[in-house]
């Protein structure tokens, strides 16, 4: 497991596949990414369960770190912007992805 504990994903706004590696975004903008060496598939056996929604094929958020979603993007508290695909739009449950600020 990637965490010591589940709390510690709250340090986290999402994650992004990069080839063989996993990016670990956090909240702090000026921190930057963590590269892991990881592929995407391996990464989400720890972060889905910590909480976190998969968007995009390649992109997992944090809940709590949603500010809006838009059709095809989900803007976050730090005010960047991650896609969101019809496919994982559709395999999520009304309250964590339709409900957080609806905005087309």
């Amino acid at each position: 497991m990637l965490f010591r504990s589940v709390s510690q994903s709250r340090y986290h706004t999402y994650i992004e596949a990069a080839r063989h590696y996993t990016h670990l975004y956090y909240n702090d903008r000026s921190r930057g990414f963590d590269r892991l060496r990881l592929s995407f598939t391996q990464a989400l056996e720890n972060f889905i369960p910590a909480g976190f929604i998969q968007t995009h094929r390649g992109y997992a958020v944090n809940p709590a770190s949603i500010q809006r979603k838009y059709a095809a993007e989900i803007q976050l508290t730090n005010g960047l912007k991650v896609p969101i695909s019809r496919t994982y739009k559709a395999k999520e449950p009304e309250s964590s992805l339709e409900s957080v600020g609806e905005k087309s």
